[in-house]
């Protein structure tokens, strides 16, 4: 698991209690193509099956720590609501904005970063409340890829075409190493056969003589 960073979390009262907020987002930090929309690229494609048992696991535990208890679809609006909210909070401090109210219990870091990585549903709506943000000595990156999915497959492909080349370029040079062999062996051979032809002709010349 990744290094953790202090996070907080705030929201009115009769709201989501700091406990079922800090157990939803370990959920999604456990299951983070579930964090993802539906659309979304995932690196592990799930039948939407599976993604409603999850969701329906998630909020049978939130609904059961409570106070407040929502159906799945508004917990699934709330967790949008967050997604939104934390990368309109982050491209605020990203542009001098105003600093909005940080989250009061610590969670991991990658939870936030899971956040951070999804864009905005069309249409949701902005609130200054239950907002993700990182800590002042940590600054938590403002972009991610629309995927990590695609961008660590991108990476992977360059890393095996990388070596492909080198790969390539070794049996070259074990070739070129191969043919140079060869050639010694040769120049030695042409070298031995020039040596005893001029011994056989230094021995004739001294019978002749």
């Amino acid at each position: 698991m990744s290094s953790q960073r202090n996070v907080r979390l705030v929201g009115p009262r009769g709201r989501a209690s700091d406990s079922q907020k800090d157990l939803i987002i370990r959920f999604m930090e456990e299951h983070p193509f579930l964090a993802r929309r539906p659309f979304d690229p995932c690196p592990e494609p799930m039948a939407a099956e599976k993604r409603r048992r999850l969701w329906r696991q998630l909020v049978a535990e939130v609904n059961a720590v409570g106070p407040m208890s929502k159906s799945v679809d508004q917990w699934q609006s709330w967790w949008r609501k967050q997604v939104h909210d934390a990368r309109q909070q982050a491209a605020r401090r990203g542009t001098g904005g105003d600093y909005l109210p940080r989250w009061r219990d610590e969670v991991p870091n990658v939870a936030v970063e899971v956040v951070l990585s999804e864009g905005p549903a069309p249409g949701e709506a902005t609130d200054s409340s239950d907002v993700a943000v990182p800590s002042q000595d940590h600054a938590l990156p403002q972009a991610w890829p629309a995927s990590r999915a695609v961008a660590l497959e991108r990476l992977a492909n360059e890393a095996r075409q990388q070596r492909d080349v080198t790969q390539r370029q070794t049996a070259a040079l074990e070739r070129l190493v191969e043919l140079h062999t060869e050639e010694l062996k040769e120049i030695r051979c042409i070298g031995a056969l020039a040596q005893t032809i001029s011994t056989a002709l230094q021995q004739g010349t001294e019978e002749c003589e």
